[in-house]
């Protein structure tokens, strides 16, 4: 069945071409609590302009969730979304010749690429960044788009997208996105010390909502120094 299709991560050879299987998936939906970033319009615009895109940042930053959200936006620009987990690429050059598995029904990413206007989608991609590119550039002949999240920076700069922690702004409407609201004063003491990491937000919302802390549980926890009145202005 669908789940149970194998995940190869060897490349075989035969001869001098390289033949690499992949597994696609369904683009993921967009979670319920997502709170849109003003770095999506910024990463559309760079799609736009260039056919490849690597956005990287620290783990539980966002990346995933950004892309997703993008290919979404996306989707009817482009005649098919393919996503793809990182983790099932090996050594890709851009000579090699990738069969991708939906559903058990085969088909030669190659071709795809030669005919159709698409988009790839490749998540957690954190070795042969510049090998896949490389590839990606030689078989797009329909202007297709490809877009990968990483842990650091491996393509050119100009191929990059550094994704950082996200805005007050977004900071507030995520704590905000669960059952039980913190106060404003709750919020700009969580701002102070955990500052705009969208996973530790989450986290946070998370564990209040589940009742495995108040708010204030939570910020006594997270052991914050005080903070001086400029400090609390700025936020």
């Amino acid at each position: 069945g669908y789940w149970l299709y194998l995940r190869y991560k060897s490349v075989k050879k035969t001869g001098t071409i390289a033949k690499a299987f992949l597994k696609e998936y369904p683009l993921p939906e967009v979670a319920r609590d997502y709170v849109r970033r003003t770095e999506e319009d910024k990463l559309i615009e760079r799609i736009q302009k260039n056919d490849f895109i690597q956005v990287f940042g620290v783990s539980g930053i966002g990346k995933t969730s950004m892309i997703t959200q993008v290919g979404w936006q996306l989707k009817g620009n482009f005649e098919k979304v393919i996503w793809l987990s990182g983790d099932d690429f090996s050594n890709i050059s851009e000579n090699t010749e990738i069969t991708v598995a939906y559903q058990n029904h085969p088909y030669k990413l190659d071709e795809l690429l030669g005919k159709y206007n698409i988009l790839i989608l490749v998540d957690n991609l954190n070795q042969n960044v510049k090998g896949f590119r490389d590839y990606f550039r030689r078989k797009n002949k329909s202007n297709s788009r490809c877009v990968i999240t990483s842990l650091q920076a491996n393509a050119d700069k100009d191929e990059t997208y550094n994704l950082s922690y996200v805005d007050i702004k977004v900071s507030r409407a995520i704590l905000k996105s669960g059952r039980v609201k913190p106060s404003m004063s709750e919020i700009t003491k969580i701002l102070y010390r955990v500052n705009g990491y969208p996973l530790i937000l989450r986290l946070a919302v998370n564990a209040v909502d589940n009742g495995d802390y108040t708010w204030g549980e939570f910020i006594s926890d997270i052991n914050l120094p005080e903070m001086e009145d400029t400090e609390r202005n700025q936020l």
